[in-house]
């Protein structure tokens, strides 16, 4: 697997704000680092650029890196300058379009969206562009965001990295963007789990309602999650927090927890072998007593302070 995820070839598409906002030292540093990320990917690897303000530019669909490409996104790139609003979930679609109409065999596919500010045209609900980037992840490759400066919707940006599998990029520095493509690229070659989708059933005393920061559906029976790629030697660890139905004391069962996800091309799935159960008891003590403190404190601040930073976000916002 190690060896796979080495040598896996890119699909890297990049989203690039180019509304009024972005004149100046933002786009300098944005035009150096998508030439940078093109100087950097190996031939085999393809890019794809689309640009918006108030309407959308496709300035390439997926095209293999040669020499000549380089050149061609060089001069391509210093073509490009900023006016306008921003018509974000326009720009989106059409990087999830790319990805959609190619076909991604055992690449490792990636949209990096870049904004400075607020989607103020088309689309604007960061729930209704959440779903778009939702729907990227179901078709095997991913959605990151990066914000730059101080003026843009940080909810909306963090909102649409999650459903995407993504990541959220803060670039406070213009001079940062290089870093953020090269992150991605570095991610996505190292990645030998993709596309992860982890299943648990419903059942009618047990529903789950959180996975940390990774969004919840609920399809038929099941609950399902995405939970973006896995790189090779590394863990994760997602709390799940459950809602038990009846109030009666007792103990319940946890459904079967299963995982689906791709490597080397093909669709692979696993399911936990462990068991586990709940118990409902009258002495607030005894359940007090039973909990792992140092994994409680671990949830605490992972997932508690995530939430509250969302919170703080949205208010701010």
């Amino acid at each position: 697997a190690s060896e796979f995820a080495d040598n896996r070839q890119v699909d890297m598409v990049v989203v690039l704000d180019r509304s009024g906002s972005m004149e100046g030292e933002k786009m300098e540093h944005a035009r150096q680092a998508i030439i940078d990320l093109a100087n950097n990917l190996t031939e085999g690897d393809r890019i794809a650029l689309v640009s918006y303000s108030n309407s959308v530019i496709r300035h390439s669909n997926l095209i293999e890196i040669r020499e000549g490409t380089r050149q061609w996104i060089s001069q391509t790139v210093e073509a490009i300058y900023a006016s306008g609003g921003t018509n974000l979930g326009s720009g989106l679609e059409d990087g999830i379009r790319i990805l959609n109409e190619q076909g991604m065999d055992s690449r490792a596919g990636r949209v990096v969206l870049i904004s400075d500010g607020l989607a103020n045209q088309g689309i604007t609900d960061p729930a209704a562009l959440g779903r778009m980037a939702a729907q990227a992840a179901k078709r095997e490759f991913t959605v990151s965001t990066a914000g730059v400066g101080l003026d843009f919707n940080e909810l909306l940006m963090t909102a649409i990295a999650d459903r995407g599998a993504g990541r959220y990029y803060f670039i406070e520095n213009p001079s940062a963007f290089a870093n953020v493509f090269m992150a991605e690229v570095a991610s996505a070659r190292q990645s030998v789990a993709s596309n992860i989708q982890i299943s648990i059933p419903d059942s009618d005393y047990m529903r789950l309602v959180e996975a940390a920061v990774y969004p919840v559906d609920h399809e038929g029976n099941r609950a399902v999650f995405s939970s973006g790629d896995l790189l090779s030697g590394a863990q994760r660890t997602i709390y799940l927090t459950f809602e038990i139905l009846p109030s009666e004391i007792g103990e319940y069962q946890l459904p079967v927890v299963s995982m689906s996800y791709n490597n080397g091309g093909e669709r692979l799935q696993l399911a936990l072998e462990d068991t586990f159960s709940v118990a409902m008891v009258e002495d607030q003590n005894e359940a007090f007593a039973s909990m792992d403190k140092e994994q409680w404190e671990a949830q605490v601040i992972d997932e508690d302070y995530n939430r509250l930073r969302e919170q703080v976000a949205e208010d701010i916002a």
